[in-house]
């Protein structure tokens, strides 16, 4: 397991736009199961509009998922690489229930294949055991910088 100080050497993103919190398990090449708690204290819950019942941005949650895809492909990449990695494309994404502040949003997300420099993955997160997005293709891609 590593925190915010560990994954900072793997995404350059720094706070608010740092959306993952742990890494509770990774497999290099397989497998990441992430994190991301979800606080009232978030930049996106500053507005006055945002009510008690108001949910977390689906956008920022799959950014989230995507976060943690990509700490899984640098895991799995052999030497450090000062390539940009990009996000390609997403397909099959469905969005299942909304996501409170308090709740702990838990990724797991599989690495299909990796062809050259573009890695194809999938997944799902949960939140208190409901689902609450899943990914059936999610394509990232690695560019010389």
């Amino acid at each position: 397991m590593f925190g915010c100080a560990d994954l900072r050497v793997g995404l350059p993103h720094g706070h608010p736009i740092l959306l993952v919190d742990r890494v509770l398990e990774l497999v290099p090449g397989q497998s990441i199961t992430a994190t991301k708690a979800v606080s009232r204290s978030e930049v996106c819950f500053s507005s006055t509009r945002g009510g008690a019942d108001a949910a977390y941005p689906m956008p920022l949650l799959l950014e989230s998922f995507v976060q943690s895809a990509a700490l899984l492909w640098l895991a799995g990449l052999a030497g450090a690489s000062t390539d940009q990695l990009l996000l390609a494309g997403i397909s099959g994404a469905v969005f299942y229930s909304d996501v409170q502040p308090g709740e702990v949003v838990v990724h797991r997300i599989e690495l299909r294949e990796q062809l050259g420099s573009n890695a194809f993955l999938a997944g799902r997160s949960t939140c208190a055991g409901r689902d609450i997005l899943s990914v059936e293709s999610l394509i990232l891609a690695r560019r010389p910088t």
